[in-house]
Protein backbone atom coordinates (compact mmCIF):
# COMPACT_ATOMS: atom_id res chain seq x y z
CA UNK A 1 0.00 0.00 0.00
CA UNK A 2 1.29 3.32 -0.72
CA UNK A 3 1.83 5.84 1.69
CA UNK A 4 -0.16 8.80 1.57
CA UNK A 5 1.65 12.49 1.35
CA UNK A 6 0.20 14.90 3.93
CA UNK A 7 -2.22 17.35 2.57
CA UNK A 8 -1.65 21.04 3.06
CA UNK A 9 -4.57 21.40 5.54
CA UNK A 10 -3.01 18.72 7.86
CA UNK A 11 0.48 20.26 7.65
CA UNK A 12 -0.99 23.69 8.34
CA UNK A 13 -3.33 22.28 11.49
CA UNK A 14 0.14 20.58 12.75
CA UNK A 15 1.76 24.08 12.74
CA UNK A 16 -1.18 25.96 14.71
CA UNK A 17 -0.81 23.32 17.35
CA UNK A 18 3.13 23.36 17.94
CA UNK A 19 2.84 27.70 17.90
CA UNK A 20 -0.46 27.18 20.00
CA UNK A 21 2.12 25.13 22.83
CA UNK A 22 4.97 27.38 22.34
CA UNK A 23 2.56 30.48 23.20
CA UNK A 24 1.51 28.37 26.90
CA UNK A 25 5.13 27.11 27.44
CA UNK A 26 6.25 30.98 27.63
CA UNK A 27 3.64 32.16 29.74
CA UNK A 28 3.92 29.08 32.28
CA UNK A 29 8.53 29.13 31.82
CA UNK A 30 11.16 28.31 30.43
CA UNK A 31 10.54 24.79 29.79
CA UNK A 32 13.79 24.11 27.92
CA UNK A 33 15.42 25.51 31.47
CA UNK A 34 13.08 24.03 34.01
CA UNK A 35 12.67 27.73 35.41
CA UNK A 36 9.36 28.88 36.36
CA UNK A 37 7.63 32.32 36.81
CA UNK A 38 7.50 33.85 40.52
CA UNK A 39 3.53 33.05 41.86
CA UNK A 40 0.79 35.30 42.30
CA UNK A 41 1.39 36.64 39.14
CA UNK A 42 4.46 38.73 40.32
CA UNK A 43 7.99 38.01 38.87
CA UNK A 44 11.18 39.30 40.70
CA UNK A 45 13.26 42.08 39.55
CA UNK A 46 16.26 40.00 38.23
CA UNK A 47 19.75 41.27 36.30
CA UNK A 48 21.20 40.43 33.13
CA UNK A 49 22.70 37.39 34.60
CA UNK A 50 19.88 36.05 35.97
CA UNK A 51 20.11 37.18 39.79
CA UNK A 52 17.59 39.47 41.95
CA UNK A 53 18.34 43.05 41.17
CA UNK A 54 19.58 45.33 44.14
CA UNK A 55 16.18 47.01 44.29
CA UNK A 56 14.34 43.50 44.78
CA UNK A 57 16.97 42.58 47.58
CA UNK A 58 16.58 44.97 49.45
CA UNK A 59 12.96 45.80 49.08
CA UNK A 60 11.87 44.46 52.97
CA UNK A 61 8.73 45.10 55.31
CA UNK A 62 9.56 47.78 57.37
CA UNK A 63 8.39 45.68 60.05
CA UNK A 64 10.14 42.13 60.41
CA UNK A 65 7.69 39.24 59.26
CA UNK A 66 6.10 37.67 62.31
CA UNK A 67 7.08 40.41 64.62
CA UNK A 68 4.90 43.14 66.46
CA UNK A 69 5.98 46.23 69.03
CA UNK A 70 4.97 45.85 72.96
CA UNK A 71 4.58 50.02 73.72
CA UNK A 72 3.56 51.90 77.16
CA UNK A 73 3.62 53.89 79.68
CA UNK A 74 4.57 53.63 83.70
CA UNK A 75 1.99 55.87 85.63
CA UNK A 76 2.94 56.93 89.29
CA UNK A 77 -0.94 57.82 90.97
CA UNK A 78 0.67 58.65 94.43
CA UNK A 79 1.83 61.88 96.07
CA UNK A 80 5.08 61.67 94.75
CA UNK A 81 8.16 62.10 97.50
CA UNK A 82 10.50 65.28 97.60
CA UNK A 83 13.77 63.86 96.55
CA UNK A 84 16.10 64.48 99.47
CA UNK A 85 19.93 66.86 98.73
CA UNK A 86 22.05 64.13 99.28
CA UNK A 87 24.96 64.50 101.72
CA UNK A 88 28.00 64.71 99.45
CA UNK A 89 30.15 67.05 101.74
CA UNK A 90 33.02 64.05 102.42
CA UNK A 91 34.44 64.37 99.05
CA UNK A 92 35.26 67.58 97.61
CA UNK A 93 34.55 66.66 93.81
CA UNK A 94 31.28 65.38 94.77
CA UNK A 95 30.42 68.61 96.99
CA UNK A 96 31.28 70.37 93.73
CA UNK A 97 27.79 69.74 92.18
CA UNK A 98 24.73 69.32 94.60
CA UNK A 99 22.97 66.32 93.78
CA UNK A 100 19.40 64.72 94.92
CA UNK A 101 18.51 61.54 95.58
CA UNK A 102 17.31 59.59 92.29
CA UNK A 103 15.77 56.39 93.83
CA UNK A 104 12.10 57.67 92.92
CA UNK A 105 11.86 60.19 89.90
CA UNK A 106 8.75 60.96 88.86
CA UNK A 107 7.71 63.79 86.50
CA UNK A 108 4.17 65.06 85.45
CA UNK A 109 2.94 61.90 86.88
CA UNK A 110 5.26 59.42 85.30
CA UNK A 111 7.95 57.28 86.80
CA UNK A 112 11.73 56.94 85.74
CA UNK A 113 13.90 54.13 85.34
CA UNK A 114 11.36 51.37 85.21
CA UNK A 115 13.18 48.17 83.41
CA UNK A 116 10.30 46.78 81.60
CA UNK A 117 11.16 43.11 80.36
CA UNK A 118 9.58 39.77 79.17
CA UNK A 119 10.19 37.28 81.25
CA UNK A 120 7.75 34.01 80.79
CA UNK A 121 7.61 32.89 77.16
CA UNK A 122 10.48 34.88 75.96
CA UNK A 123 12.58 33.07 73.46
CA UNK A 124 16.34 32.93 73.72
CA UNK A 125 18.32 35.15 71.58
CA UNK A 126 22.44 35.64 72.27
CA UNK A 127 23.67 38.97 72.90
CA UNK A 128 26.35 40.99 70.96
CA UNK A 129 28.13 44.01 71.98
CA UNK A 130 28.38 45.82 75.30
CA UNK A 131 26.82 48.68 77.10
CA UNK A 132 28.84 51.42 79.23
CA UNK A 133 28.39 52.71 82.65
CA UNK A 134 30.10 55.79 83.61
CA UNK A 135 30.70 57.57 87.29
CA UNK A 136 30.06 61.11 86.37
CA UNK A 137 29.20 63.99 88.97
CA UNK A 138 29.51 61.15 91.87
CA UNK A 139 26.65 59.59 90.16
CA UNK A 140 26.42 56.18 88.20
CA UNK A 141 24.83 57.07 84.34
CA UNK A 142 22.82 55.53 83.54
CA UNK A 143 21.00 54.39 87.19
CA UNK A 144 18.64 51.69 84.86
CA UNK A 145 20.28 49.61 81.99
CA UNK A 146 19.47 46.01 80.77
CA UNK A 147 21.89 43.71 79.42
CA UNK A 148 21.60 40.62 77.27
CA UNK A 149 23.71 37.80 79.64
CA UNK A 150 26.94 37.72 79.07
CA UNK A 151 27.19 40.62 76.87
CA UNK A 152 29.77 42.95 78.39
CA UNK A 153 29.30 46.11 80.79
CA UNK A 154 32.11 48.84 80.47
CA UNK A 155 32.67 51.03 83.66
CA UNK A 156 34.08 53.94 82.90
CA UNK A 157 35.23 56.46 85.85
CA UNK A 158 34.33 60.38 84.37
CA UNK A 159 35.44 61.98 87.68
CA UNK A 160 38.47 63.30 88.97
CA UNK A 161 38.59 61.53 91.95
CA UNK A 162 38.53 57.68 93.23
CA UNK A 163 35.62 55.58 92.97
CA UNK A 164 34.97 51.46 94.18
CA UNK A 165 32.76 49.52 91.90
CA UNK A 166 31.42 46.87 94.00
CA UNK A 167 28.53 44.88 92.54
CA UNK A 168 25.90 42.80 94.17
CA UNK A 169 25.06 39.67 91.71
CA UNK A 170 22.64 36.87 91.96
CA UNK A 171 24.25 33.55 93.99
CA UNK A 172 26.10 31.85 91.92
CA UNK A 173 28.13 34.78 90.55
CA UNK A 174 31.33 36.70 91.79
CA UNK A 175 30.76 39.94 92.87
CA UNK A 176 33.59 42.65 91.54
CA UNK A 177 35.07 45.04 94.00
CA UNK A 178 37.76 47.35 92.72
CA UNK A 179 38.79 50.65 92.93
CA UNK A 180 39.07 52.85 90.10
CA UNK A 181 40.99 56.13 90.26
CA UNK A 182 40.83 59.20 88.00
CA UNK A 183 42.69 58.56 84.62
CA UNK A 184 42.54 55.00 84.52
CA UNK A 185 40.95 52.84 82.25
CA UNK A 186 37.42 51.53 82.01
CA UNK A 187 36.97 47.49 83.02
CA UNK A 188 34.34 45.06 81.99
CA UNK A 189 31.99 43.24 83.66
CA UNK A 190 29.77 40.17 82.52
CA UNK A 191 26.58 38.18 84.18
CA UNK A 192 24.68 35.39 82.75
CA UNK A 193 21.79 34.79 85.09
CA UNK A 194 18.66 35.17 83.52
CA UNK A 195 15.90 37.33 85.25
CA UNK A 196 18.56 38.61 87.08
CA UNK A 197 18.91 42.53 88.46
CA UNK A 198 22.50 43.29 89.26
CA UNK A 199 23.25 46.04 92.00
CA UNK A 200 26.27 48.42 92.01
CA UNK A 201 27.38 50.26 94.31
CA UNK A 202 30.53 52.24 94.96
CA UNK A 203 32.21 51.57 98.32
CA UNK A 204 33.86 55.27 98.60
CA UNK A 205 30.55 57.03 98.14
CA UNK A 206 27.48 55.11 99.36
CA UNK A 207 24.89 57.20 97.68
CA UNK A 208 26.08 56.16 94.09
CA UNK A 209 23.94 53.21 92.65
CA UNK A 210 22.82 51.71 89.31
CA UNK A 211 20.80 48.76 88.29
CA UNK A 212 21.27 46.42 85.48
CA UNK A 213 18.68 43.99 84.52
CA UNK A 214 19.77 40.27 83.34
CA UNK A 215 17.90 38.50 80.43
CA UNK A 216 18.38 35.94 77.99
CA UNK A 217 16.78 37.88 75.46
CA UNK A 218 16.99 41.94 73.99
CA UNK A 219 13.40 42.43 74.77
CA UNK A 220 13.56 44.70 77.33
CA UNK A 221 13.48 48.78 77.82
CA UNK A 222 13.41 51.36 80.19
CA UNK A 223 11.76 54.35 80.56
CA UNK A 224 12.63 57.25 80.66
CA UNK A 225 11.64 60.83 82.21
CA UNK A 226 8.11 60.34 81.12
CA UNK A 227 7.75 56.99 82.06
CA UNK A 228 7.06 55.73 78.75
CA UNK A 229 8.65 52.55 76.88
CA UNK A 230 8.69 50.36 73.58
CA UNK A 231 10.16 47.39 72.47
CA UNK A 232 10.54 46.23 69.24
CA UNK A 233 10.79 43.40 66.89
CA UNK A 234 9.53 40.95 68.95
CA UNK A 235 8.33 37.64 67.69
CA UNK A 236 4.71 37.36 67.88
CA UNK A 237 3.24 35.54 70.35
CA UNK A 238 1.92 35.18 74.34
CA UNK A 239 4.62 36.68 77.21
CA UNK A 240 4.65 37.67 80.37
CA UNK A 241 5.54 41.57 80.58
CA UNK A 242 7.18 42.56 84.01
CA UNK A 243 7.95 45.94 85.20
CA UNK A 244 10.61 46.54 87.76
CA UNK A 245 11.36 49.67 89.84
CA UNK A 246 14.50 49.45 92.40
CA UNK A 247 12.49 50.30 95.11
CA UNK A 248 8.27 49.66 94.33
CA UNK A 249 9.46 45.57 93.23
CA UNK A 250 7.65 44.11 90.27
CA UNK A 251 4.35 44.24 88.52
CA UNK A 252 3.13 42.03 85.73
CA UNK A 253 0.86 41.52 82.84
CA UNK A 254 -0.04 39.28 79.76
CA UNK A 255 0.60 40.65 76.25
CA UNK A 256 0.17 38.88 73.12
CA UNK A 257 2.09 40.03 70.33
CA UNK A 258 0.90 39.68 66.53
CA UNK A 259 2.31 40.51 63.29
CA UNK A 260 3.14 43.85 62.20
CA UNK A 261 1.11 45.06 65.03
CA UNK A 262 1.51 46.94 68.54
CA UNK A 263 0.10 45.75 72.12
CA UNK A 264 -0.40 49.06 74.51
CA UNK A 265 0.71 47.86 77.93
CA UNK A 266 0.63 50.01 80.68
CA UNK A 267 1.88 50.10 84.59
CA UNK A 268 1.24 51.95 87.35
CA UNK A 269 2.78 52.34 90.77
CA UNK A 270 1.05 54.19 94.22
CA UNK A 271 3.95 54.19 96.60
CA UNK A 272 2.92 51.84 98.73
CA UNK A 273 4.32 49.13 96.73
CA UNK A 274 7.54 47.13 98.46
CA UNK A 275 10.19 45.13 96.58
CA UNK A 276 10.05 41.42 97.34
CA UNK A 277 12.12 38.47 97.47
Amino acid sequence: MKRMAPTAALVATIAVMALAYACGASEEGDLGTGERSEGSGEKTARDGDGTESDAARTAVPAVPAGKGSIRGKVAFTGTPPTPARLDRDTDAVCKATPMNAEDVLVENGMLANVIVRLTKGAPRVPGTGSIEIDQTACMYRPRASAIVAGQKIVVKNGDQTMHNVHTYPPEGERPFNRAQVPGSPAFEVQYTTNGAVVVFRCDVHPWMEAYVSVTSHPFFAVTGADGTFEIRDVPSGTYTLESWHEKFGTKTQEVTVTTGGTVEANFSFDGTETPTG
